[in-house]
Order: structure tokens, then sequence, then C-alpha cells
């Protein structure tokens, strides 16, 4: 009998009841042909044999097929169908490199450079301010800092400015450098929390705290009342549970 994954028979000795799961390792060729792997046959989708050169499942690398320019690779992760339009292609940026200006007019103006034919082909610039946002300044209230540089290619450089940011806590603001905001340093504050943690006996003690719960996590340590052991429970409120050796004793 032809079992459940519509590709395999059942090679079990004639039974009764249903056929067991196929146990056949099927081998797998990724989206973008690079890569194979062998998989569980009663895992992939029911149906007849993979058509040759047909993905199953994405390797996760970069996709690397040429595209349909010819003179780029797929950047994209392994993907299923088509690779999407090189990204330099002239139908694609139609643009100067801070959006402000579009080639059409920049054409117009009397820039030669701006009349593409080819994703070799350079992306002209309007000559004008970048002005795109960045992501620092006071970023919540709408005013972004502005890059400063003239149009230009790639990313824009770090910001030589400053931004005030909250601490961890809350508790203060501070200056930093923007460069090292987006580097990802965490602002504190050197006011130290008070608040009493969950156990009631201790308090959190930490510089800039952002803990809500304030769970104790230190070891109890009370005498149980078997006389003989100490609770080794994460420090907490009210009585301590009876000893375990005791109940095991029993």
């Amino acid at each position: 009998r032809t079992l459940l994954c519509g590709r395999h028979q059942c090679t079990m000795i004639c039974h009764s009841g249903s056929c067991e799961e196929c146990a056949h390792q099927m081998e797998q060729t990724c989206f973008c042909g690079r890569n194979e792997r062998f998989h569980p046959c009663a895992g992939m989708p029911v149906g007849g044999l993979p058509t040759n050169g047909a993905g199953l499942y994405s390797c996760e690398s970069p996709c690397h097929r040429p595209l349909e320019c010819g003179n780029h690779l797929c950047e994209a992760e392994c993907h299923p169908g088509a690779c999407k339009p090189c990204e330099l292609s002239p139908a694609v940026i139609t643009t100067c490199h801070c959006g402000q200006s579009s080639l059409a007019d920049l054409a117009d103006s009397g820039v030669r450079e701006a009349m593409r034919e080819s994703c070799l082909d350079p992306v002209p610039s309007c000559g004008q301010v970048c002005n795109k946002a960045l992501a620092c300044g006071p970023v919540e209230e709408g005013k972004p800092h502005r890059c400063h540089v003239t149009c230009h290619e790639g990313p824009c450089r770090p910001c030589p400015s400053r931004s005030e940011r909250r601490c961890r806590c809350g508790h203060s603001t501070q200056k930093l450098a923007c460069k090292d905001l987006l580097a990802g340093k965490e602002i504190l504050c050197e006011r130290v929390c008070n608040t009493k943690r969950s156990c009631g006996r201790h308090r959190c003690s930490q510089r800039c705290c952002s803990d809500e719960g304030h769970v104790c996590m230190l070891v109890c340590g009370k005498r149980l009342q078997c006389g003989k052991h100490k609770c080794l429970e994460l420090c907490h409120r009210g009585h301590c549970d009876r000893c375990w050796q005791t109940i095991f004793d029993e």
C-alpha cells in the first residue's frame, strides 16, 4: 500500500490497521541550489517526487544567483521563486543618493550622469546637503539630528553632536556623544535603589535599577523546624517548607 507521503510503499508484512509513518530519508536541494540535505520523507509535503532542480528549503545563506542585469548577484537570503530586480537598476533608482532630487530633474538641468542606462552607471549627487534623519537627537519628539554632509553614497557618517537620554532607571538624564549612543552604550546614574526585594528582608542596592519585580535571588538560609538543616530555597516571605530530609525519613 502507498504510504501517506504519496511517494513510497509500505514494506511491512501484510497487517491490519494503518501503515506506519514513512521512514525514508529524502535528499533535498535548497532554493538557491548550492546546498543539499537529507530530510525525513514524512516531514515533506504530500505528493510525488520533487522536480529535478526544484529547491525545497532555505539554507539561509546568501542566494548568490546571477541577477537579470548580468552584472550582480542576489544578496538576499536563499529564497524560493525569482530574485528581485537589481537594486542598482535604472528602473529601481530614480533619485539621487539623498532622495531629494529625481534623476529626471537632474537630467533636465544638464547633469549628464543622471541619464543612467545600466546598473553599472554611477548614481549622481544632487549637490545639496543630505539632510537624512539620523537615529540620534530628540527622536521621540520628532526632531532627530540630520546628516549635514553633501548628498552622498552609502550610510551617513557618525553624528558629531550629543544627545540627551534618560538613564536606565529613568531618574535622571545625561548627554552622550551620538556615536556612543548608537554603539549601544548604556546610560547609568549613581542613584542606588533602596526598594525591598520580594522576600521583604533584603534591599535591592543596585545602581540605576530598572527591575520591577525585585525578586530576591539570595538563598533563604533560615534554620528549618527539624533544627538540623537550613532552607535552601530562594529567599521568601512567610514560613519555610518542611525539611525534605524529614519527609523522606517518614
